[in-house]
């Protein structure tokens, strides 16, 4: 009998959401937003509306997307005693909520495929939604726009 309150790990509540290409993305016509795994914890860390103040800030018609690490590293959370690990099933509903794509990538540690990604080529309608300052600092350098949390009650595009 399946119980649909049955405990999943978060990687197989994850395993439905449609996986992509890089390039396949890419060559869609519209803004992609991009968010690393520290973001996805701040519409409920700080009670934002995370998909709805990005749509005002780069457009309506934003797609959104995570990178495969990311599922790796939600995973990692998941076994660990953390504080965030409370958020996890929330941040699968607001996943397959809004669409999200899997991005298949290469490394499981997710700012290392975000760099390599910028340096293949620019990404024009690429945002990167993230509040790792160091990594925010080599977005911009590249010339790639970035969405990051203001003061712990805003989001600010760059």
């Amino acid at each position: 009998m399946n119980n649909k309150f049955e405990k999943k790990a978060i990687e197989e509540l994850l395993a439905d959401l449609p996986r992509k290409e890089m390039e396949e993305v890419f060559s869609e016509k519209g803004v992609f937003v991009l968010l690393d795994t520290n973001f996805l914890f701040v519409m409920f860390q700080f009670h934002i509306d995370v998909i709805s103040v990005i749509r005002e800030l780069v457009g309506q018609s934003a797609k959104f997307g995570i990178l495969e690490g990311t599922v790796h590293e939600l995973s990692a959370i998941e076994r660990k005693k953390t504080k965030n690990k409370k958020f996890l099933l929330l941040i699968s509903t607001l996943l397959h909520r809004y669409s999200f794509c899997v991005l298949s990538s290469e490394e499981h540690y997710v700012d290392k495929d975000i760099l390599k990604l910028l340096q293949e080529k620019k990404r024009e309608h690429l945002v990167i939604a993230t509040n790792d300052k160091a990594l925010r600092q080599l977005i911009k350098k590249e010339g790639t726009r970035n969405i990051y949390l203001r003061q712990k009650q805003y989001l600010a595009l760059e």
